[in-house]
């Protein structure tokens, strides 16, 4: 049925920063956008990590966090980025239930919009997240009451319309609110796909005018709900619920979904994105003792969907506990056909996927590996010798512990902190985000800190330490489109980086922007920031002057370093960049490098001396302006200039 839409708020839409925003949509780097990164969960980074040289910013996640002695047993929803840079950040704002979801700058974490949501936890034991996607790039799904949604038209607008959507009628939904409020609860992470469908499972508690029985849900970007119950997409009256926690995944040509769903056994199908009809069915077996594999409420185990379209989902063994509480990776084909090996963990997991070429000690045939923790509790009767672990899930070996032929380890690491109890430290991630680039992974771990793995050397690098460690469940790491890393610890989320300073505002003194936006020159990417020349008074004026401002770091002192880089090109030859940096000793712009440019695009990096005088003493703000000027004969008379790059990198 067509689903009716209300507007909660109202605003004009305006472009983030100043001009149009052009076709960065189809040109640009994309943005974290769901739990594991993408549709298919595999938290794959279109771009290199910076090194985690300091915390740049931290924020609650959590208002009101209960802890069980030294533990803290929540699930954070995974935070977002924008293309635009904005992070989604979704708080947990009471006891036990309550949420809000705030937008912030991903450079310093300046507080951009706050957006209030109605939804309410499922019935739990371990506290589930409540997860938000990104929808075709510009707008963000919120889980809210009785099974509705919020989106938001604009993620990066603070004045933003936000509205409402509800699968099975939002006239329904307003005639019975009370009831539905009470009785319907969405139950996992939102997903979206290209064409701007939001997929999520849901709990009906009890009876309902709309006849709602608990089980998977869509919602058309034209506001059309589709919904169908756990129990007639398994076609089994013993299943009664979808899996708590258990994002949607979607198959790489978006033709299926796949879901988790129990009650007397557990199945993983794989659903038309047409009409929720089933296409593939499978019970999952224990790979060992044959037995149906289990699922613990507890775990936030999602389906990965890899290149090739085989499909990775994390289980419990059968008889519970006898693998040392890890449960295994199970591996299936894209019909659901068990396929390959397992991996030797699974629980509590969503598997990444590391491409081959990332690992050069590998000589196998597998194009890509996959990346899951690989705990051997202690208290499950393991040694403690918890660890991450990268398998090629194409090659086997015998598991130590059960005998069972498993995923072959290509690489693992151990955790690099005594545990007082035996072993060492749990890693406590349910998705790590891979960076390609680089080459590692981010890894957090429950003493406290977050680690690069970098996979040439299999070391650990690039230690910050967030806090001083505590029992958790697991959260995601991901990375965000300028190379911000991002982990959740203790009940807070952490912005980590390097030392590169971005712009955080910009305005044209002189001349105009045509495309572009100010993210426009965070990326080295196709996305520019044109700009085209204005009037001038005189002919020593400059047609063409960009302001730009970014915050910067106390600790840069006399004896540090510093350089400003300026990636452009013009569209015709004699175009002169200028740039000056703002001395706050002297009060006075100061030029610190001058060249043409031309169609060719140059690649600027300037060193500075003596750079606390670029620093301002009460903000610790860098200014910079920009010159574009004709110094001889142009071969184009409207001529236009492009800004791929800017930025500041300040080292103490």
């Amino acid at each position: 049925m067509v689903l009716a839409r209300v507007t909660v708020c109202a605003a004009v839409l305006f472009g983030f920063g100043f001009g149009p925003l052009g076709a960065w949509a189809q040109m640009g780097v994309q943005g974290w956008e769901s739990h594991a990164g993408n549709p298919q969960h595999t938290a794959n980074s279109p771009v290199a990590a910076q090194q985690a040289l300091r915390i740049r910013w931290s924020t609650p996640v959590d208002l009101n966090p209960q802890y069980s002695g030294n533990d803290l047993l929540i699930h954070y929803g995974t935070p977002l980025v924008t293309r635009n840079a904005t992070v989604i950040v979704t708080v947990k704002t009471g006891a036990t239930d309550g949420f809000k979801v705030e937008g912030r700058r991903v450079y310093d974490g300046q507080l951009l919009w706050t957006q209030a949501t109605d939804y309410s936890l499922p019935p739990y034991d371990w506290t589930p997240p409540c997860g938000c996607t990104l929808v075709s790039r510009t707008k963000l799904a919120v889980p809210g009451a009785g099974g509705t949604v919020y989106v938001r038209r604009d993620a990066d607008d603070p004045n933003s319309v936000v509205d409402q959507f509800c699968f099975y009628g939002l006239a329904e939904y307003g005639a019975h609110k009370a009831t539905y409020d009470d009785r319907v609860k969405i139950t996992s992470p939102l997903t979206a796909d290209a064409q701007g469908n939001v997929y999520f499972t849901y709990e009906v508690s009890g009876p309902t005018p709309a006849n709602l029985v608990s089980g998977i849900a869509k919602i058309g970007p034209d506001g059309t709900g589709t919904w169908v119950s756990a129990a007639q997409a398994a076609n089994d009256s013993g299943i009664s619920y979808a899996l708590l926690n258990c994002a949607p995944a979607l198959s790489n040509d978006g033709s299926i979904v796949y879901v988790g769903v129990g009650g007397d056994r557990y199945y993983l199908l794989g659903l038309s994105t047409t009409d929720l009809s089933t296409v593939y069915k499978v019970q999952p077996l224990d790979p060992h003792t044959g037995n149906p594999a289990l699922v613990s409420s507890d775990s936030t185990a999602t389906p990965m969907v890899g290149p090739d379209g085989d499909v990775y989902f994390g289980m419990f063994d059968n008889p519970f506990g006898y693998t040392h509480l890890r449960g295994y990776m199970l591996h299936f084909d894209q019909t659901l056909q068990a396929k390959g090996y397992p991996g030797a963990f699974g629980w509590d997991d969503t598997a990444s996927v590391v491409p081959a070429s990332c690992v050069p000690s590998y000589h196998g045939s597998s194009t890509y590996l996959i990346l899951t923790k690989y705990n051997n509790y202690l208290e499950g009767g393991g040694d403690g010798s918890n660890k991450v672990a990268v398998l090629d899930p194409n090659d086997f070996q015998v598991d130590p512990i059960d005998g069972t032929p498993t995923m072959k380890e290509v690489l693992t690491v151990l955790g690099p902190t005594t545990d007082q109890r035996g072993g060492v430290k749990e890693w406590c991630i349910n998705s790590a985000a891979i960076d390609p680039v680089r080459k590692c992974a981010i890894v957090n771990s429950e003493d406290g800190s977050c680690y690069t793995w970098d996979f040439t050397s299999n070391v650990l690098q690039d230690t910050q330490v967030l806090t001083s460690g505590i029992g958790e469940a697991y959260t995601p790491t991901i990375i965000s489109p300028e190379g911000t890393v991002f982990a959740i610890n203790n009940a807070s989320l952490y912005a980590l980086g390097d030392n590169t300073c971005l712009p955080t505002t910009m305005s044209m003194v002189r001349g105009r922007a045509t495309s572009g936006s100010l993210s426009s020159v965070y990326y080295d990417d196709a996305d520019r920031l044109e700009l085209a020349p204005g009037p001038v008074i005189t002919s020593n004026d400059s047609p063409i002057q960009l302001y730009m401002s970014g915050n910067g770091f106390a600790d840069v002192g006399q004896n540090g370093s510093f350089s400003c880089r300026l990636k452009s090109l013009a569209s015709s030859v004699n175009i002169r960049q200028t740039l000056q940096l703002w001395d706050f000793t002297n009060l006075s712009w100061v030029t610190v490098d001058q060249r043409t440019i031309s169609s060719s695009e140059s690649d600027v990096q300037v060193p500075v001396s003596n750079p606390a005088r670029f620093l301002s003493p009460i903000t610790h703000a860098v200014l910079s302006l920009v010159s574009y000027k004709p110094v001889g004969p142009v071969t184009i008379q409207n001529w236009r200039v492009k800004v791929n790059v800017a930025s500041w990198t300040l080292n103490p």
